[in-house]
């Protein structure tokens, strides 16, 4: 009898801890912050890991790094403050230019594979600026290299996905939408999966949006272990994953 149970309570172990991994390999990082900022004007930038169509109360805590990569390209580091879904920084910028925004996750073991997670979003200090299309050079990148406004609710948008610069085409594309419409005011915003892609075979997959709302594009790739250095012991595939944020036009 008790051996029985024993097995029962285990049996049930095991199927948690297996729930929990899946539900974790399927979450990412991204950051949240507006299109445009104000020079010399203190902003809220929030900083999530989950699965973006996740209920936002089932939103997870780990150990995630903010940084600014400047127009200069120079790192600028930011403190998160921990919520109970989320987290939080503040920063004002000084200087006109383009600013990136870079949210890291540690590197995570799953069995012999290895994860890495970024999210980037991208603001513009002060007026008459223009988006560059430049990546920030981040390992694993969702860049956005074009844009054409169709009409006042379609805009067509072109993205690559680079890996240690390089445009890749063996992967695809998973992009999540707002589910309300409208800048971002406060943390906590729900969104909806609304395509999964493979990238095109030329590298540049093209999407339709509505700019009054909020998008995140998700990708990720898979590397041998011996192609990236510091993976630690009996790791034999690095998973990278990448995120961009496109927040809705002001």
């Amino acid at each position: 009898m008790f051996k029985k149970k024993y097995l029962i309570i285990f049996a049930f172990t095991v199927l948690l801890v297996s729930l929990f991994s899946v539900s974790a390999l399927a979450h990412c990082v991204w950051v949240e912050l507006p299109a445009q900022t104000s020079l010399n004007e203190e902003f809220e930038v929030y900083a999530y890991y989950a699965d973006p169509d996740d209920p936002m109360e089932e939103r997870d805590q780990t150990e995630l790094e903010l940084y600014i990569i400047d127009y200069n390209g120079e790192k600028h580091d930011l403190d998160l403050s921990e919520q109970s879904t989320y987290y939080n920084a503040f920063a004002e910028l000084s200087t006109a230019g383009e600013y990136n925004f870079i949210l890291e996750r540690e590197p995570n073991r799953y069995r012999l594979q290895q994860i890495r997670d970024f999210g980037k979003a991208v603001t513009l200090a002060g007026n008459s600026l223009n988006y560059s299309y430049e990546p920030a050079g981040i390992p694993l990148e969702v860049q956005l290299v074009e844009s054409n406004t169709i009409n006042e609710q379609e805009v067509e948008i072109v993205v690559e996905v680079l890996y240690e610069g390089e445009v890749i085409t063996d992967s695809d594309i998973e992009l999540f939408q707002s589910l309300e419409k409208g800048l971002i005011t406060e943390a906590g915003m729900a969104y909806e999966e609304i395509a999964d892609v493979e990238i095109s075979e030329d590298g540049r997959t093209t999407f339709a949006i509505n700019p009054e709302y909020n998008y995140v594009f998700e990708t990720d790739y898979h590397v041998d272990a011996d192609q990236v250095e510091d993976t630690g012991f009996f790791i034999r595939e690095v998973r990278f994953r990448s995120t961009l944020f496109l927040p809705a036009a002001q």
